[in-house]
């Protein structure tokens, strides 16, 4: 079995795009270039294929994380690798450092987000997927940014100076489901994409 990330730089609109695998050859080198593959715009990149910590960042940034409260390592993902969490104490923490600061400090940033979510088969209260700075908690304050769900909607929202922007999609999380959402910040445009697997 072959897992593999290819980085493509160019495909034709107009013709085929030739792409060749070479195999067989137990002589061959390792030519793997991990943080090759995501040039300077991608700050971060997790498959979550570990199966203890650290969760390693595949960029050249190096924003490796931890996973605390007894999240669980090797749980079955639709790509790769996946995390479980158990809605309780469960988390993962990035490193801070300038990269991921700037999602913070910057009000004029503009970034996009996205992000695998299998859901469960019952739903109920609140889901937690991706911030900065904290969980979501009125003891917590907003978060510069933060990617977040309930039983029928999914919310993306930035703090922008004082205010809050938010973007939302109702009725459209069902239990027991995979979602590829991504989440889009351009200026003072927010917007939400998913599509459900």
């Amino acid at each position: 079995e072959l897992i593999a990330w290819v980085n493509v730089t160019r495909v034709s609109s107009s013709q085929d795009t030739q792409l060749y695998l070479y195999y067989g050859n137990s002589n061959a080198v390792n030519q793997e270039n991990v943080p090759g593959v995501w040039d300077n715009n991608f700050k971060a990149v997790y498959h979550l294929s570990e199966k203890a910590n650290p969760i390693e960042d595949s960029t050249r940034y190096n924003n490796d994380g931890n996973a605390s409260g007894g999240v669980n390592q090797s749980a079955s993902g639709i790509i790769d690798g996946s995390d479980w969490f158990d809605r309780v104490d469960d988390y993962t923490r990035i490193k801070n450092n300038t990269v991921v600061n700037a999602f913070g400090n910057n009000q004029n940033l503009n970034y996009t987000i996205s992000v695998w979510w299998k859901t469960p088969s019952s739903l109920s209260g609140y889901y937690h997927l991706l911030s900065k700075l904290g969980r979501r908690s009125t003891n917590f304050g907003p978060s510069p940014f933060e990617l977040w769900a309930n039983t029928n909607r999914l919310v993306f929202s930035v703090k922008n100076g004082v205010a809050n922007r938010q973007c939302q999609l109702n009725n459209i999380v069902y239990p027991n489901n995979w979602y590829f959402i991504t989440a889009v910040r351009e200026g003072n445009t927010l917007r939400l994409l998913f599509r459900k697997s």
